[in-house]
């Protein structure tokens, strides 16, 4: 029998009891096939989703350890490694392998691979064929070879970009890859499609035209109909009205028109939903201004802001950095200070020169202090105050 969790319960009014929420519902989960994963992927919310968070994720730019590093990855591995965000949040998982001339996928990478090509598949072409259970392993429950549309890849040449992890019981579920944006949300992207389908729908039976026709009964009687019906479809056509209908004229027939005015409501409160769980604002969702008198957006900005840094930081420059370092190149990091606005970039700037400012006056080196700042380079000739 269901009953409250505070340690209270009524004998007498059993029903109380049974209505309770909290003893009556529980929180269940499904794994999302890949073909339901592809229909989401390609549809409008879905793409501006991912739009949004991998556009916006990678619009910093990136601070190279050397020229020769960022000429490489502005030229090469840009759009392989936009292409793989894509996928991660997409399927869980996007995969960017390093293919070698006259050498086979299955052997380990070499050091400093010279001649050498880039592909990028998304994690429904992914399997893994073998994978450690060694805990004393470095790669404990990580793939040792890729199973990747029929060829078997060894782990160095694969640069797998997952996104959120699942425990260790769920692991084989999803390959020992990650879990996609679209499983993260997908109830609110089913209310949003219930709601959506159902706008529709209103339209189209809110309200019904009945054309009164002298004779009707009699003509259904002897299958005469057709004619009356092809005329009146006619006249619907032009008219541009999803549907009416024909009675008997003398039929009494009763319209009623349905005005549904929480419809907006029930819309907004969808789309605000679908903004919660993915972090991003419902104005930076939709493309409108924010609403509110006095509201300048600070709030939603930050929150954006956060989304976008604990993207970088926890599912994208660490395969990056893995990348390059596979490749033989050098390191990178986001550049933070183009995500301000010129405003918010003077602002830091003149605080930059403060501090600058004071460690001069305490005999301090100063000048490094503006460089890790970006004021000013190795070769800039203003470099004293």
């Amino acid at each position: 029998m269901s009953f409250f969790l505070d340690g209270l319960k009524n004998v007498i009014n059993q029903l109380a009891n049974r209505r309770d929420a909290v003893s009556s519902n529980t929180i269940t989960s499904r794994i999302i096939d890949n073909s339901e994963l592809n229909a989401i992927f390609k549809s409008g919310i879905g793409r501006k989703i991912i739009n949004i968070k991998v556009g916006t994720a990678l619009k910093d730019g990136l601070i190279f350890d050397d020229d020769i590093t960022g000429e490489v990855y502005d030229h090469q591995l840009t759009k392989h490694v936009k292409e793989a965000c894509r996928y991660m949040l997409g399927f869980g998982r996007g995969v960017v392998i390093i293919i070698e001339k006259n050498k086979p996928l299955s052997d380990e990478l070499s050091t400093t691979p010279a001649n050498y090509r880039i592909e990028t598949f998304d994690g429904t072409m992914v399997s893994v064929a073998d994978y450690s259970i060694d805990l004393m392993d470095d790669r404990y429950m990580k793939p040792i070879f890729y199973s990747i549309k029929g060829h078997q890849v060894h782990h160095s040449r694969v640069i797998d970009f997952t996104y959120v992890k699942p425990i260790e019981d769920d692991a084989h579920n999803y390959n020992l890859g990650g879990i996609s944006e679209f499983e993260l949300i997908y109830d609110q992207l089913v209310s949003d499609g219930i709601v959506s389908r159902s706008g529709a729908a209103i339209l189209d039976k809110n309200s019904t035209v009945f054309y009164k026709v002298a004779g009707f009964k009699n003509a259904l009687r002897v299958k005469k109909d057709d004619e009356i019906v092809n005329f009146f479809s006619s006249l619907e056509d032009a008219r541009s009205i999803f549907g009416a209908g024909i009675v008997d004229k003398e039929d009494e027939i009763q319209t009623v028109s349905q005005t549904l005015g929480d419809f907006e409501k029930v819309d907004t409160a969808t789309l605000r939903r679908i903004a919660m769980v993915t972090s991003i604002p419902m104005s930076y969702l939709i493309g409108e201004n924010v609403k509110g008198l006095n509201s300048s957006g600070s709030i939603e900005k930050d929150a954006f802001e956060n989304m976008k840094e604990s993207l970088q930081d926890d599912y994208i420059i660490g395969n990056i950095n893995e990348l390059l370092e596979k490749l033989g190149l050098g390191g990178a990091e986001f550049d933070r200070s183009l995500s301000l606005s010129p405003v918010e970039k003077a602002e830091l700037d003149g605080k930059v020169l403060d501090n600058a400012t004071k460690l001069f006056n305490m005999g301090e080196d100063y000048s490094e202090y503006l460089k890790e700042n970006n004021l000013i380079s190795d070769s800039d000739p203003f470099g004293e105050l």
